[in-house]
């Protein structure tokens, strides 16, 4: 964890890790494109 916060720099200290990390897993896992699917659909529904 202190590896993450060095790395992120004092630029970024307004961004929580814990959040950071979490949508990491969220986006490495396929979940953020599983949402932007079922966001489309519903949005156009005549989309592919």
């Amino acid at each position: 964890m202190d590896d993450i916060v060095a790395a992120k720099g004092p630029r970024e200290l307004w961004s929580g890790v814990t959040d950071q990390l979490t949508l990491a897993d969220f986006i490495s896992c396929g979940g953020y494109d599983r949402q932007l699917r079922r966001m489309r659909c519903l949005a156009l529904p005549d989309a592919p």
